[in-house]
């Protein structure tokens, strides 16, 4: 690839990204130097937060707010934001709460968990 056809394909890509509706476009935006990727990337953090729930996660998922509060963290950058919202410091306590917790981390599922009623989350059967 010639540095001519990488320069299109990067701003192509940068042009799909910027009509994503994402956190991850605003984050990308910031990385490639666009002009209103701080603006972007405030409205994605605050949009993120407010999905959050009262105890602090997401969902009450432990991948999902592992993942919200790993975006929020790269869009804050993004955004030059200093201030920290009360809600990140919930969403690492909730996260910091499950350690210790059976089947909160990487115990996996197994019959015996199940039996025991100890396992967090229902068993869901996979569709291929």
């Amino acid at each position: 690839m010639t540095p001519t056809n990488t320069e299109r394909a990067a701003a192509a890509a940068l042009d799909w990204m910027a009509d994503q509706d994402a956190p991850e476009s605003a984050i990308a935006a910031h990385e490639a130097g666009a002009a209103a990727s701080a603006e972007s990337a405030r409205r994605w953090v605050r949009r993120l937060l407010d999905e959050q729930d009262a105890g602090g996660a997401w969902d009450v998922d432990l991948m999902r707010t592992a993942i919200a509060l790993s975006t929020i963290h790269e869009l804050r950058e993004a955004a030059s934001l200093r201030e920290q919202d009360p809600g990140i410091g919930r969403g690492l306590e909730w996260l910091s709460g499950r350690r210790g917790v059976a089947g909160a981390w990487t115990d996996g599922c197994s019959p015996a968990r199940h039996e025991r009623g100890r396992h967090p989350l229902e068993h869901q059967p996979v569709v291929v």
